[in-house]
């Protein structure tokens, strides 16, 4: 098909949902239900205790049933929700140990509720089926809201001998128009694209019945834009309901498992040695703090051509489903600044000195003044960016951006000009040198790698066998804090464990 005759399709595809009705097929889902329940009424007992004691718990309780909530597939090929079952058994019990008699019973039943609901086949997954076994399979396509859904449905598929296209998210990865997409789960968790950029002439929602947010997304834009797409619903109640014996009172409660930010302590400045930064939490478990006045940060952009996938993005540009490109243990910044060192070859020692020597005298001014007194200090003497002084003691910033104002800097320490300034520009120049480099050894490795394994588990490990770089990791950004912290500076964009990312999607 030539992209103009596919460009017309998708505008058809558009026109014909703007006008017709998106199907809600609400399935009943005895076990689900069950669970659903069980949490419920463990969050309202909860109401009163700090949330922060609870978070472990309610975090991977609520990824237990999102994913009863958006995995169709049987048990069989559902192996990796083993691990997080186990993980919730364990933390009920635990916290079983220490909570009132009530709180027990209530732990208790969630344990029993999710080990019954994670042997039972999805009754969401037989009426899937049986919707795509009408139409023959052909010009159908399944939408999953996760990679893990997306590969468990796929094996399922496959199993069957059954040639159905299985994708996640969105219509990004269909280019053609196809008759008829399921969607797995409820329409917020896809966001408005599946209806404002169709890739199908009709469109199904599939959902266990327990999931009572059943609204169509709209876009930001739709209360102010014209000929948006608003297509009717309706609402397709399959099986029988069951029927609990004690319901839940209702509970403001996210069927999306989201992380707990802890409380922050009263805001302060940061210290000499500290810079302000937030937490990012990332795919494979782990979290990094990203600093507020960072440039840049190394990214890997998967749909790109080969090539030119790893670039390096400004910090501002960092986003829920990114994917940096990090070193585990260590920052990528030390790394580059050890690359460069070792370029300028028998220089490399007098740059590393001199560098020590004027960040030394700064940080003792610093450290005698005070940040805010340095600060002034250095504006009356002219230089442009005397609130950067602080950063530029940090070991991988060779010098102020502006010539002029690293030339004031160091006459306000009374160091001379050279060989400071000619050495720290060999220094920057090696670095740019150090950084292309560093960006030809990733892209190969990654034109090398599987990247349906980064977009299905948000993380990928990146084998090269350079010195330096074994353990250089692809993550995708699953959370970001809103809040600000000092931190220290050597803390950085170091990728620690963390147990609130380990249980998100």
């Amino acid at each position: 098909m030539t992209g103009i005759a596919q460009i017309a399709d998708h505008y058809r595809a558009a026109e014909g949902l703007a006008r017709g009705t998106v199907e809600l097929h609400a399935v009943a889902d005895e076990a689900g239900a069950y669970l659903d329940a069980a949490l419920k009424r463990l969050i309202t007992q909860l109401r009163s205790e700090d949330p922060e004691i609870w978070q472990d718990l309610l975090i991977v309780a609520r990824q237990v049933r999102w994913r009863l909530a958006t995995n169709p597939a049987p048990a069989t090929f559902r192996s990796d929700d083993d691990e997080v079952l186990m993980a919730l058994l364990a933390t009920c019990q635990r916290r079983g140990l220490a909570a009132d008699e009530q709180t027990q019973l209530l732990l208790e039943d969630l344990a029993r509720r999710a080990e019954e609901a994670h042997v039972q086949d999805r009754p969401t997954g037989e009426v899937l089926l049986e919707s795509l076994r009408e139409l023959n399979y052909q010009a159908c396509v399944v939408i999953t809201a996760s990679g893990r859904a997306q590969n468990a449905t796929k094996m399922w598929f496959d199993d069957l001998g059954i040639s159905v296209s299985v994708i996640r998210g969105s219509f990004r990865d269909q280019p053609d128009v196809v008759d008829q997409a399921y969607a797995v789960g409820a329409p917020s968790l896809f966001g408005p694209s599946l209806l404002t950029a169709p890739r199908a002439t009709a469109l199904a929602y599939v959902l266990p019945s327990w999931v009572q947010d059943r609204s169509l997304p709209k876009s930001t834009l739709a209360d102010y834009a014209e000929g948006v797409i608003r297509p009717g619903r309706k609402i397709f109640k399959i099986g029988r309901e069951p029927i609990l014996e004690d319901p839940p009172a209702p509970v403001e409660d996210q069927l999306l498992p989201s992380p707990v930010w802890s409380r922050q302590s009263p805001p302060r400045p940061p210290r000499a040695d500290e810079v302000l930064a937030r937490k990012v939490l990332l795919g494979g478990g782990l979290a990094i703090m990203l600093d507020q006045d960072g440039e840049h940060i190394r990214s890997l952009i998967p749909n790109r051509p080969v090539g030119e996938r790893v670039e390096l993005a400004d910090v501002s540009a960092v986003t829920v489903g990114s994917y940096l490109v990090l070193r585990e243990g260590e920052t990528q910044s030390a790394l580059l600044y050890d690359w460069a060192i070792k370029l300028l070859g028998t220089r490399g020692l007098d740059a590393r000195s001199s560098q020590e020597e004027w960040k030394s005298a700064l940080r003792a001014a610093l450290r005698r003044l005070g940040n805010a007194a340095v600060v002034r200090a250095l504006d009356r003497a002219g230089v442009k960016r005397a609130d950067r002084a602080a950063a530029w003691t940090a070991t991988t910033m060779v010098r102020p951006q502006d010539d002029g104002d690293f030339e004031l800097l160091l006459s306000w320490l009374s160091l001379p000009t050279q060989p400071h300034f000619e050495l720290a520009a060999a220094l920057r120049r090696a670095r740019l040198q150090a950084s292309q480099d560093i960006r030809e050894i990733l892209e190969e490795a990654v034109s090398a790698a599987d990247l349906s394994e980064l977009e299905r588990d948000g993380f990928l490990r990146l084998e090269l066998d350079v010195d330096g770089f074994r353990s250089i990791i692809a993550t995708r950004v699953l959370a970001i804090s809103p809040n600000f912290e000092p931190i220290h500076r050597n803390d950085v964009r170091r990728p620690v464990e963390d147990w609130g990312a380990r249980w998100l999607e």
